[in-house]
């Protein structure tokens, strides 16, 4: 493979790029680098906006996506005991955030579910992922920047596409 001069990225859109594996692992690296940065700090702000802590967040998160619902399932998924896993539901319940209820079948099964007002934080919350690109973009300088623009313009479409589809699909389970 050859260089590709990453101005000539931002000059011609139409014609594809080459990049040596050199290129691509440091482009790569780079993004992945500033994406974990930009994004925890924006998903802590998030939830603490919240009044949630990271853990609450994973439980709910998990419902929200419809992951897991009962604590033994959370536990395994998260890497936690169980006991854990129900204390922080019980921190959600309390916020009213989710619902417990028994399996009719086997009562000692414990199953959780959002409330409305769950539904509606999580979807605040995966909502604002619109907002990561822009926080992302901004962690960028230069080169890496033009690059980002066009990986950006390619796929910006498709995450608002997949952000309210799910959205739709899991706040219609919820009611």
């Amino acid at each position: 493979m050859t260089n590709c001069n990453l101005e000539t990225i931002s000059k011609n859109k139409s014609k594809p790029h080459i990049f040596t594996d050199i290129d691509m692992y440091s482009i790569i690296e780079q993004f992945a680098i500033v994406v974990l940065r930009e994004s925890r700090a924006h998903l802590k702000e998030q939830v603490s906006a919240k009044s949630l802590n990271y853990n609450q967040w994973l439980v709910l998160k998990l419902i929200y996506l419809r992951r897991a619902d009962t604590p033994k399932h959370i536990a395994d998924i998260i890497g936690v005991s169980p006991p854990n896993i129900t204390r922080y539901a019980e921190q959600l319940n309390q916020k009213q955030l989710i619902k417990r209820s028994n399996i009719a079948d086997d009562r000692r099964v414990v199953k959780f579910e959002l409330t409305s007002k769950g539904v509606h934080v999580a979807n605040k919350i995966y909502s604002s992922y619109k907002d990561l690109p822009k926080k992302v973009e901004n962690g960028l300088v230069g080169q890496e920047y033009s690059i980002w623009k066009i990986i950006t313009e390619q796929i910006e479409k498709k995450i608002e596409k997949k952000i309210v589809t799910g959205a739709n699909n899991i706040y219609s389970h919820a009611n």
